[in-house]
């Protein structure tokens, strides 16, 4: 079956390495949506803070999602 495993976590990502399984994390999936025209900055921004407030890790601070996205080349053309 070919499909790929959306995880955050350092364990699951070591393990899913480990095994040879595709992953994705959330960020990087929601950029690709983004680019793909299917989700905007704006929603995607307003998820992360939902998902900061909810005490989810991400590499930003609140309202930090498009400046860290643009600064790592995310949401540029692949």
């Amino acid at each position: 079956m070919r499909a790929t495993a959306v995880v955050d976590d350092g364990a699951a990502r070591k393990a899913a390495a480990s095994f040879n399984i595709d992953y994705c994390p959330t960020l990087r999936l929601l950029c690709w949506s983004i680019r793909d025209g299917l989700l905007t900055v704006p929603l995607v921004a307003e998820l992360a803070d939902d998902l900061l407030f909810s005490k989810y890790h991400l590499p930003f601070r609140p309202g930090g999602f498009k400046l860290w996205a643009e600064e790592n080349g995310l949401l540029d053309g692949p």
